[in-house]
């Protein structure tokens, strides 16, 4: 049995607690609202493992943090952890830009007129910065508006940053079928090194320029 279609407006377990900005569709409103759009799996497969690898590196600098605390080398480690969880947010929130665009341009390519992945801005805080831009990631792989996966209830918003987000209510008149699971095996290795050197970078960056502003304090 389907489940009660996504739009423009529903509710979604983060902040702001409504699926905006979109855009929606233009021309396929459901209760009188735009319909909401995912990601094709392809260029879903990609931002899971990407967000796997991000998760993994921040994680690593807040137990650096943690270790260090109550120590001289305390306000090195938070600056090195706030300059990774920066760098990874931007990483990150290009990375979906790129796949939406990727899946735009694939729901076109299969007749989609008008065809936008829709996007979710999350204003929730990590605290600072914010979990950013998401994309449905699991929309319905049987009824695609625009030839983008319809969304519903349940699905999950994949967040530059932060626990994923979901999809709280949709349209109780309209339900949509999720379809059979995808599968997609994709080898983001590269990239995912790519992220690290990129972490490392700022982060070693911002602990130096801590470590030397805590000299100045002490002198």
């Amino acid at each position: 049995m389907g489940k009660p279609a996504a739009r423009v407006g529903d509710n979604v377990a983060h902040l702001p607690p409504t699926l905006t900005p979109g855009p929606g569709s233009f021309n396929v409103l459901i209760g009188g609202k735009p319909a909401w759009r995912g990601i094709p799996a392809a260029s879903a497969a990609v931002l899971q493992s990407a967000k796997k690898a991000s998760d993994a590196i921040i994680k690593t600098a807040v137990a650096a943090t943690v270790s260090a605390a109550g120590t001289p080398a305390a306000p090195a480690a938070k600056a090195a952890e706030e300059a990774t969880k920066a760098t990874m947010a931007g990483v990150m929130g290009s990375l979906i830009s790129s796949m939406a665009a990727s899946g735009a341009a694939a729901g076109a390519a299969a007749g989609g007129i008008g065809a936008t992945v829709d996007t979710h801005t999350c204003t929730t805080p990590l605290p600072i910065p914010p979990h950013g831009p998401g994309v449905v990631i699991d929309g319905s792989t049987s009824v695609l508006i625009n030839g983008l996966p319809a969304c519903f209830m349940g699905n999950t918003v994949l967040e530059a940053l932060g626990p994923p987000n979901k999809i709280l209510m949709g349209c109780p008149t309209v339900l949509i079928g999720s379809g059979p699971a995808a599968s997609v095996s994709v080898d983001t290795s590269a990239m995912a090194a790519q992220m690290e050197a990129q972490a490392s970078q700022a982060a070693a960056k911002a602990k130096k320029k801590a470590e030397e502003e805590q000299k100045k304090k002490e002198g």
